[in-house]
């Protein structure tokens, strides 16, 4: 059944473009408007929408305000915060998704290839709702294959040379309790790749950073990787490692998307496998909408990498995660809370807990 809309925003400009866009979204029926914070807070109270896409720059309650009111009332409601550009913007979209939105979109600011690339992108994300964890997939939540088997990743003779995580829709939420979660003594680089465009995942590196241990930052172009360091991939340009005398080192790349997106996971992974070595990174696949992990995951697989996926029952959208289970690559299924205690019992105990 096709999805119920609330449109949010101070904007009847921009009200009646999205409500256009909408129309032209497969999965959404009706839709509706409101004006404010206040009058959208009165709509879903006398009936509760399929998705509410808010502004985040409003007069009175702010997106944010009423994020947090709508997810009090009804946490399971998907939430996507439609935001400008703006560096003050990019921070405020990051604490959105932080605070449980499900994902944003950008506002129109040009002509048709603005209006498609807009469609585009929530077709995807009402595509992507589809994917969220189901009961009928909890046994992957508890580390089990499909087959009822419990898997256990260990570790490999020579250690663990990096890791990385790749993650998109709910990521920036689940991520913050993953990366602050790892101690100051880590001594491995950790490689971020997280779906975002380019401007936000700076914004993103610092709120990561504040609440961390690690240090965490946007990675640059040469950035030598150091121990005990955090590096978001760049929004707009792909990360590829490579072999940097002992070390590793970073390249941005402005390639083309990858499963249609840039970052993509599968680059960064592949790259990886080029470097080759007796060590072997750690992947972690987390929520998200699609693919992007799994063909790098397999390309790996040849020079030993192991890999955790996040389990169904705690992932906003498990779309990468299941594509890596069900094409048998996952080494171990790690509900969300635990995600971070895995990675530093296999990284700094050897995989005992």
């Amino acid at each position: 059944m096709d999805l119920e809309a609330l449109v949010v925003d101070d904007s009847a400009t921009y009200r009646t473009i999205l409500t256009e866009v909408l129309r032209n979204v497969a999965g959404i029926g009706d839709v509706r408007k409101a004006r404010d914070g206040t009058e959208a807070l009165r709509l879903v109270d006398e009936s509760v929408p399929g998705i509410v896409f808010l502004d985040i720059v409003m007069p009175g309650m702010d997106g944010l305000e009423v994020l947090a009111k709508l997810k009090a009332g009804h946490p399971d409601l998907p939430v996507v915060m439609v935001s400008g550009a703006s560096r003050s913007n990019a921070r405020v979209t990051v604490k959105s998704l932080e605070a449980g939105a499900l994902a944003f979109v950008a506002k129109p600011t040009g002509g048709g290839a603005a209006v498609r690339e807009l469609v585009r992108q929530i077709s995807a994300v009402v595509a992507g709702i589809g994917d969220a964890g189901r009961p009928g997939d909890r046994e992957l939540s508890k580390g089990k294959t499909r087959g009822g088997g419990k898997r256990r990743a260990t570790v490999p003779a020579a250690g663990f040379s990096l890791v990385t995580i790749g993650v998109s829709t709910g990521g920036p939420r689940a991520l913050a309790q993953v990366v602050p979660r790892l101690p100051r003594a880590f001594p491995l680089p950790v490689l971020v790749v997280q779906h975002m465009p380019e401007g936000f995942t700076a914004a993103f590196a610092e709120s990561l950073d504040a609440s961390s241990a690690l240090s965490v930052r946007e990675a640059q172009q040469g950035d030598l990787l150091e121990p005990g360091r955090v590096y978001l991939a760049p929004g707009g340009r792909h990360t590829i490692i490579r072999k940097s005398g002992r070390g590793f080192s970073v390249m941005l790349d402005d390639g083309p998307p990858v499963n249609g997106v840039k970052p993509a996971f599968d680059v960064l992974l592949r790259s990886l496998a080029k470097c080759g070595g007796p060590r072997v990174p750690l992947a972690v696949v987390m929520t998200g909408m699609g693919g992007d992990g799994r063909d790098g995951i397999r390309t790996l697989r040849s020079g030993g990498c192991v890999c955790l996926t996040q389990s169904a029952a705690t992932c906003t959208v498990y779309g990468m995660p299941r594509a890596v289970d069900e094409a048998g690559l996952s080494d171990e299924s790690v509900p969300l809370d635990e995600i971070a205690s895995r990675i530093e019992q296999l990284v700094m105990k050897g995989g005992r807990e």
